[in-house]
């Protein structure tokens, strides 16, 4: 092999000073010199390369002699370069050189590039340095390197997705706040980076690794965390959320009515999933329950029913258990009871009539009443007591009226009697009237009555002026002639001080009943008017009289010397003088 004389001129010498390596993200320049027998790096600035990135180097390769080949036996061989990786302390593995992977040298380093492009793999240890052998062959000896130079390179992080980590999956119940707990890793560590949670259920939230979030609804979400770096690199990762349905609980209230009346129940919903639909049962307690539905967000409720009556009989009050029973649109169930109290109602005695006419002993005599009860479904037991001692009970159907063909007595005395109707419902309440107009029983074969003589008259007897006191004078007869229904007679009665005089001018009716005796009529007051009077007599050991006068029409009382008694109440005043005889008939 012709060896070559190794002379570097000072232009050379400059030429490599100018050509100083470069060194940048996208590429790297170096000078080799070379003679027949010895190669060396020009510039001993190290390589840098990112991970998961390539990096073409350009080298220059120049003969100082200007002959990259040499001559033996006749026979010309080039020269050339081969590039390997070493070891140093990373593994070489991590480095690859692409094509060419072998150089021919220039003759002229300006413009004549060689170039080769050195990848380093993503796992490329960062820490270490790799060992860039270039070394001369030749083509007589292509396995044996002739002379060879090598250089650093150092790997830096290189701008590779991010790596992340959203976290474990989770179960929760619909509700309940979740906790997220996001990580990543990037291998730029100046990057930027962008922060993103999406939970699945349409909502995001930006900015944080850490961060809380709230189902409304069951169900199962698919949470994604993504990270993006500053040069549009993207990491993912997602985890799964089980959201459990929560059972809707409720709480109603307690009421208390009156039979026949609304009963309303209020109650509230709690449920987690504020997206769930409802459909509320209600048992009222008494056969009849119904089905209500209400649209998610529901939280208040109210509903009434009508009760109508209290039931089971025998009882003033009975209470009903309600029952109502919530179900989310997820079969989740609650329910709750409460108790409606229903008070009986009394019946009430609209009218109770009797006969006007007197009437005959042992005559029938019939009454006819209406009631009302708010308790549709009660029945009804009435009470009739006559006012002889006489008391007649009967169960009612479902009418509220008696007629007069459902009640008969007789009585067999004669008098003047007031009657008493009592109704009384199923449940024990009562309602209780007395008729305002006295039966009037006569008897023509009792006698008649005559009287005459005067009264000392009270207070309060007369009503114009009730200061007003004296004597007052009477005088009368009452009789039925024979076959009358109807009594004839006369009757005077004189209030000197009030000057008040009362003549009659018909009878209705006349009662004897031993040494007792009753009859009514009307007549005029100073010559005038229509005014009524009932006269109420004592034959006894004392005589006694009663008087009282009152305008029928307006119910306004003239005159009554036994003011606030009851029209059959016995008479109490004694006569001054005179005297009162029951004839008996003979």
């Amino acid at each position: 092999m012709k060896k070559k004389t190794n002379i570097i001129s000072i232009c050379t010498l400059a030429i490599m000073i100018m050509l100083l390596v470069t060194v940048g993200p996208a590429s790297a320049e170096m000078m080799i010199l070379f003679n027949e027998d010895d190669i060396r790096l020009n510039w001993q600035t190290p390589i840098y390369l990112q991970q998961g990135n390539e990096e073409p180097i350009t080298v220059l390769l120049y003969d100082i002699q200007q002959d990259p080949s040499y001559n033996l036996m006749g026979t010309e061989y080039k020269y050339f370069y081969n590039v390997q990786i070493r070891s140093g302390d990373g593994d070489p593995s991590d480095i690859i050189v692409t094509t060419p992977v072998s150089l021919i040298p220039t003759s002229d380093p300006y413009t004549d590039v060689n170039s080769i492009t050195i990848h380093a793999k993503e796992s490329a240890s960062t820490n270490t340095v790799y060992r860039v052998m270039i070394g001369l062959e030749n083509d007589l000896f292509p396995l044996g390197i002739v002379a060879a130079e090598s250089f650093d390179m150092f790997v830096t992080p290189g701008n590779i997705d991010p790596v992340v980590d959203s976290g474990a999956d989770q179960i929760v119940n619909e509700g309940d706040t979740v906790s997220f707990s996001g990580t990543y890793t990037a291998a730029g560590s100046e990057d930027t980076h962008t922060i993103e949670w999406d939970f699945g259920d349409g909502a995001t939230e930006s900015g944080t690794l850490e961060s809380t979030h709230t189902y409304a609804d069951n169900g199962y979400y698919t949470v994604t965390l993504t990270i993006t770096d500053g040069d549009g690199r993207v990491g993912t990762d997602i985890l799964e959320v089980t959201v459990n349905n929560v059972a809707p609980t409720v709480t109603i209230s307690d009421d208390e009515i009156n039979e026949n009346e609304n009963a309303t129940i209020n109650g509230a919903i709690t449920d987690s999933g504020i997206n769930d639909s409802f459909e509320l049962t209600f048992i009222w307690g008494d056969d009849i329950s119904e089905t209500v539905s209400y649209p998610a967000g529901t939280t208040e409720f109210s509903k009434s029913h009508q009760y109508l009556d209290d039931d089971p009989s025998g009882t003033s009050f009975d209470d009903y258990t309600v029952v109502v029973t919530v179900f989310d649109d997820d079969g989740g169930v609650g329910t709750a009871s409460s108790v409606v109290t229903v008070k009986n109602v009394e019946p009430e005695i609209v009218s109770l009539s009797s006969p006007v006419d007197p009437i005959a002993v042992n005559e029938p005599v019939a009454i006819s009443s209406d009631f009302t009860d708010v308790g549709t479904l009660d029945t009804h037991y009435i009470t009739i007591d006559w006012g002889d001692n006489s008391v007649d009970t009967r169960e009612l159907s479902s009418v509220l009226s008696i007629s007069a063909d459902q009640t008969s007595h007789s009585y067999t005395d004669a008098g003047v009697y007031k009657i008493t109707l009592t109704v009384t419902d199923d449940d024990g309440d009562s309602a209780t009237m007395t008729s305002e107009q006295y039966v009037v029983i006569y008897d023509t074969n009792a006698g008649f009555v005559t009287g005459g003589g005067w009264i000392y008259s009270p207070l309060d007897a007369y009503i114009t002026d009730p200061t007003l006191t004296g004597k007052a004078t009477f005088g009368f007869v009452s009789k039925y002639k024979n076959g009358a229904t109807v009594p004839t007679g006369n009757t005077e009665f004189q209030f000197q001080v009030a000057d008040l005089t009362f003549k009659s001018t018909s009878y209705e009716w006349l009662v004897i009943a031993g040494s007792k005796a009753m009859y009514k009529g009307t007549g005029t007051i100073n010559g005038e008017g229509e005014y009524t009077f009932m006269l109420s007599a004592i034959d006894d050991d004392g005589d006694k009289f009663r008087m009282k006068i009152w305008n029928e029409a307006t119910d306004e009382i003239i005159y009554d010397n036994q003011n606030g008694d009851s029209d059959n109440a016995d008479a109490t005043a004694a006569i001054g003088g005179g005297s009162i005889i029951i004839h008996k008939e003979k």
